[in-house]
């Protein structure tokens, strides 16, 4: 177990380093991955680009914390989730901010056409 933990943080460590590369996440960012039933792996608070396999820390799906919560809830209601990445890359803030509808553009946007819904609440930005 302690060996597949070991190369799961690498893993997950050259996934962050990916999508800041990628421009995907900046200094706002979390990654998880389901370990287990019971656990997961998720990033420190550590910037992307100084991210080691330190970092990245072994926590219960259990285990009551003051932030950082929407992790565990996913994975205790998802059984069929083994990975989470919450980021907000540039592109998709400024498309939140608009408030219209997504309308796909080119033929790989097609999947989403009817299934991105339009938050209408009062938000952070304006």
């Amino acid at each position: 177990m302690e060996e597949r933990t070991e190369l799961l943080k690498e893993k997950l460590v050259t996934a962050c380093r990916i999508l800041l590369q990628e421009g995907l996440i900046e200094a706002q960012y979390s990654i998880s991955l389901r370990l287990d039933e019971e656990h997961m792996l998720i990033n420190d608070n550590v910037g992307a680009a100084v991210l080691t396999k330190n970092h990245i820390l072994v926590r219960s799906l259990h285990e009551e914390v003051t932030t950082g919560n929407v992790h565990p809830a996913i994975y205790l209601a998802r059984k069929d989730v083994g990975a989470i990445v919450h980021a907000h890359p540039p592109y998709a803030i400024a498309l939140s901010t608009v408030e219209e509808e997504f309308k796909p553009i080119h033929n790989y946007g097609v999947i989403f056409h009817g299934r991105i819904k339009v938050y209408e609440g009062l938000g952070q930005v304006g």
